[in-house]
């Protein structure tokens, strides 16, 4: 499967907005928005959230959205926060803070992984 991105960039004052879409399984179009707060959000950065978040519809197929904010604390810690917008329920978020930005990254999909594991796990044993 051929993946197809589309790149919008947007400076709000000291806050930057990456937004890329990606059309999904069966063609349906997910939006990923990265921003970063009080810190310079560098391409490797970018990269690497994008292609850790877009591995996220493989926990449930009705993701809309996705919002990766990056925010940089005084003393050099790093706050990063996951939102993911979905059909039939309200916002998951999941959130991490540590000293490697790429770290709080892994742990952040891992919460919200589970979330959605959870959430679809619960959407079947309804359905019986």
């Amino acid at each position: 499967m051929r993946v197809r991105w589309s790149e919008v960039a947007v400076v709000v004052g000291p806050e930057v907005i990456v937004t890329r879409g990606i059309r999904g399984h069966g063609g349906v179009y997910m939006r990923i928005e990265v921003s970063a707060k009080h810190m310079e959000l560098t391409d490797a950065i970018r990269e690497y959230a994008d292609q850790k978040v877009a591995k996220l519809t493989r926990f449930y197929d009705g993701v809309q959205e996705i919002e990766v904010v990056f925010e940089q604390q005084r003393h050099g810690e790093f706050i990063v926060e996951l939102r993911v917008d979905s059909e039939k329920h309200s916002t998951f978020v999941a959130s991490q803070t540590g000293q490697d930005v790429y770290e709080c990254v892994d742990h952040s999909i891992d919460k919200m992984a589970r979330q959605l594991t959870d959430f679809k796990e619960k959407l079947k044993n309804n359905k019986r």
